[in-house]
């Protein structure tokens, strides 16, 4: 249950899914949630998990950025999970709150 509001929870969903994110930062970010949650241990194999989280994560910055470069709005029909965030709305999925969500706009 902790991972499902996780992966539901729109600050999350909103850097690790963003493609203008650095990758290495997202992965960082999805390690850090997932052994909070799941913490490595003999019998836990958090490590599947985070492999999970980040084929998810992976899957939905590959959508966002093809929605962007056609001007489209993201559309998640595999893990319905967009609608928490900021990016998939129609200005910002699009980049147009991106930049005023990283100048420290308000959500």
């Amino acid at each position: 249950m902790a991972l499902a509001r996780v992966l539901t929870r729109g600050s999350f969903l909103d850097v690790a899914c963003d493609p203008d994110t650095p990758g290495t930062q997202r992965r960082a970010l999805v390690e850090r949630e997932v052994y909070r949650i799941l913490p490595d241990a003999e019998d836990a194999e958090a490590w599947r998990a985070v492999a999970r989280v980040w084929t998810m994560v992976t899957d939905l910055s590959d959508l966002i950025r093809t929605a962007r470069l056609v001007g489209m709005i993201p559309e998640d029909a595999k893990y319905n999970v967009l609608r928490y965030s900021w990016l998939a709305q129609p200005a910002q999925g699009l980049g147009g709150r991106a930049e005023a969500h990283r100048e420290g706009g308000a959500r």
